[in-house]
């Protein structure tokens, strides 16, 4: 993942100056040169690239969250729910990086890919009444993925703390002997780090909402 996602970034950075993808100086971004801001691309195509190769290596790593909880509705496992409604995020940040999206639309896209978390049985689960804790889920789900968003205002900064807590995610999970959510919290800080070595101030790609989007719902899906 690590690899992958260094190898794509300068490739996708390429890719964005030629078509003109490009964020002009801002005050609030705190640079000083027009620079690409849909890094989130090489985040999720490396991420995701190294977790299918992983998978088809060993399907058996994702035993212990390849069952469907009490709380599903839909016919999928946790596994499937957290790549599903992250790859959604993804895509939602991406076309707002494109056409700019108005607030509460992008809000709204938000609520939709949490939702894939909740119906896959993916919550706070601890009332016993599932309105109110369909409702605190949702809160978790969309404020930790536009606290993310709202980091992403300078050089490597959501990179780095998206990183840390992945990382201690990992060690969260390997204390608890869940070896295959540890290895995917390890290749999603990977694939972050990959990532940091171009957005390490002065960054040279920035990663737009396809990446802080695609970052903060999966890391609040995979804490849950």
């Amino acid at each position: 993942a690590l690899i992958l996602t260094a190898v794509l970034t300068p490739v996708i950075r390429g890719a964005a100056m030629a078509g003109g993808l490009v964020r002009g100086v801002q005050a609030d971004r705190w640079h000083r040169r027009p620079t690409p801001a849909i890094g989130g691309v090489a985040i999720f195509l490396g991420f995701g690239l190294a977790v299918g190769v992983g998978y088809v290596i060993d399907p058996g790593a994702t035993q212990g969250f390849g069952v469907r909880p009490a709380h599903a509705f839909l016919p999928w496992t946790p596994w499937e729910g957290l790549v599903l409604a992250s790859a959604a995020a993804f895509l939602l940040g991406l076309i707002d990086d494109l056409v700019a999206l108005r607030p509460l639309v992008k809000l709204l896209g938000q609520i939709a890919a949490a939702s894939l978390l909740l119906l896959s049985g993916i919550g706070v689960w601890f009332t016993g009444w599932y309105a109110v804790d369909a409702a605190v889920s949702l809160l978790w789900f969309v404020g930790i993925t536009n606290a993310v968003n709202l980091l992403d205002n300078m050089d490597g900064l959501a990179t780095g703390v998206a990183a840390v807590a992945g990382a201690y995610l990992a060690l969260l999970f390997g204390l608890e002997g869940a070896t295959g959510l540890m290895i995917l919290a390890l290749g999603f800080t990977a694939s972050l780090i990959g990532f940091l070595a171009h957005n390490y101030p002065p960054a040279r790609i920035f990663m737009g909402d396809s990446g802080s989007l695609f970052i903060g719902l999966f890391l609040a899906g995979l804490a849950l």
